[in-house]
């Protein structure tokens, strides 16, 4: 298979691993979309290299992320490899953090990767082959005091991956979980 038929989308690519992976992955000969939700910043990617598609996308905002889900639902050639990169953390001892912070956190952390891996899966399924890349951070295994609500995001991430690749193992799709921190939304 050509690699200049595949099609790779990232999330969070506006900044850090994210934009650091849409770079080495158009120089690998992807076509990649870029989404964030820095319209400026992925302009600004999308000028770096040709092959980058800059996708404005608040992945916090779950009417936005259905939006996008349609858009990638319509493209003429499907993701092959998506990296569910998007996400951030927040600190604080949990008496002090609003319910409304940690419901946007699980939904930039965990929703909105459930939903795009949902929007992509069954045409990697399709062609039995696929690459899925959740980013993980090391406080989904090790927590420590103040960082609950973002462990528990990506404590889930973790076993979300588990479970899909027992589930996709049969189907020559393939997921890992990086657990590399460091990278911001």
């Amino acid at each position: 298979m050509s690699e200049q038929s595949k099609t790779a989308l990232v999330t969070g690519a506006s900044s850090g691993i994210g934009r650091k992976t849409a770079l080495k992955l158009v120089q690998k000969g992807f076509a990649v979309i870029a989404a964030a939700r820095r319209k400026e910043r992925l302009v600004e990617l999308a000028d770096m290299a040709a092959g980058i598609t800059p996708m404005p996308v608040d992945l916090s905002r779950p009417e936005d992320t259905e939006k996008f889900c349609g858009y990638l639902s319509q493209l003429p050639s499907p993701i092959s490899v998506l990296v569910n990169n998007a996400g951030y953390s927040v600190r604080g001892v949990l008496e002090d953090v609003s319910i409304q912070v940690v419901k946007r956190l699980f939904e930039v952390n965990l929703f909105a990767l459930i939903r795009l891996t949902q929007a992509c899966l069954p045409a990697m399924r399709r062609q039995r082959k696929g690459i899925i890349v959740n980013l993980g951070s090391l406080v989904g295994k090790f927590t420590f005091p103040g960082s609950g609500p973002s462990a528990a995001t990506k404590h889930a991430v973790e076993a979300v991956t588990d479970a899909m690749r027992l589930e996709l193992e049969q189907n020559q799709t393939r997921i890992t979980l990086s657990n590399l921190d460091g990278a911001t939304p």
